[in-house]
């Protein structure tokens, strides 16, 4: 409690199984389902899906919110204070192939 108080928040006990302890599910839930369809699109590696989610979640904190704590803003900037750029993130989709061509070789060699 002591900790609590330092930082600014309180502690709110719920009870199991009513709407508000499961809100952060609820955004797992969402966050699970983004990635799962990012994957699934882009037909990438399995063992990429952890850098998927920190994607995901990042576009999440970015996005604004309609909520009346954020004023307006969203999570990241109310956090920190300056505002985040996720313009590269949403420029591109999850997880292309990038083909090159490798001009060194003279020509009978591709």
């Amino acid at each position: 409690m002591k900790v609590l108080g330092e930082i600014g928040t309180t502690l709110r006990v719920l009870e199991e199984g009513t709407p508000w302890s499961y809100k952060a599910e609820l955004y797992i839930g969402l966050i699970k389902e983004a990635v799962q369809k990012d994957m699934k699109d882009s037909n990438c590696p399995l063992a990429f899906w952890d850098y998927c989610v920190e994607r995901r979640a990042r576009i999440n904190n970015m996005m604004g919110k309609d909520m009346f704590k954020l004023y307006g803003s969203n999570a990241h900037t109310s956090l920190t204070g300056d505002e985040g750029d996720i313009s590269n993130l949403c420029q591109y989709k999850w997880y292309a192939w990038c083909f090159f061509r490798n001009n060194k070789n003279k020509f009978p060699f591709n």
